[in-house]
């Protein structure tokens, strides 16, 4: 078997940071965040991640995203997803994006749509477009990729 293969075979290691300020409708970033987790969940039944991927705890800051990157360095996670389930701290994906041993994994940037009701119920999509203008002021290519990840 050729490293090749081996690379096609084997899933990739991900880790998930579940982002949110303390604001908007707590109903729905719980909703949101659900959802997220439900899918990465499926996504290690599957096969379609490896068992050893990450998810984290909803996390408000910056100190918090230090801890949760120097987890996802140590262990060695291929892919780094920032879920917003709110309107977000900007610092936070600047944390992951310039971590020393975070600098070269890939980022992803998702969001649950926003849900319907009469007020922002998140506001998380518009967390990630900030997310993108910081990454493009750093020179740092993201994914961003609006669920819903029912």
């Amino acid at each position: 078997m050729t490293q090749s293969t081996r690379h096609q075979l084997t899933p990739p290691k991900v880790g998930v940071l579940i982002n949110s300020i303390e604001v908007f409708h707590p109903a729905c970033k719980d909703q949101s965040e659900s959802a997220i987790r439900r899918h990465f969940q499926q996504l290690i039944k599957s096969g379609q991640i490896d068992p050893g991927s990450i998810i984290s705890k909803r996390i408000f800051g910056p100190h918090e995203a230090m801890a949760v990157a120097d987890q996802f360095a140590a262990a060695q996670v291929e892919l780094v997803v920032i879920a917003n389930i709110a309107f977000c701290n900007g610092q936070v994906f600047l944390t992951l994006a310039t971590h020393p041993h975070l600098s070269q994994t890939p980022i992803a940037v998702i969001a649950e749509p926003e849900p319907d009701i009469k007020e922002w119920g998140t506001n998380a999509w518009c967390g990630v477009i900030m997310n993108n203008h910081v990454a493009r002021q750093l020179g740092r290519p993201i994914l961003t990729l609006p669920g819903p990840f029912e």
